[in-house]
């Protein structure tokens, strides 16, 4: 659930994302990757923003990870947040 509503915030689901589900890719260049993590860490939710040479260039992706010990309610409010970051970041 928290995944079908990540990928649908960005946009796409490719073969790659489902390979690895801890993976959101975000269809910008770096800047706006890390900007985007930087933000959410400031919302609470833990995740790291990484770009080339770790992926390839023009490229970036945050990495999250989920654990049994998040509630629904916590994967809903980080979902809720990822759109709010989004739009905020246009």
């Amino acid at each position: 659930m928290v995944w079908t509503g990540l990928l649908l915030l960005a946009g796409k689901v490719s073969a790659e994302e489902w390979k690895d589900l801890n993976v959101f890719q975000v269809n910008r260049e770096a800047p706006h990757a890390m900007a985007m993590a930087d933000r959410l860490l400031e919302k609470g939710i833990y995740v790291v923003g990484f770009s080339f040479p770790v992926v390839p260039k023009g490229q970036a992706r945050i990495r999250v990870q989920i654990s049994a010990a998040h509630s629904i309610e916590d994967l809903d409010y980080a979902v809720e947040q990822f759109a709010e970051t989004m739009k905020e970041l246009g």
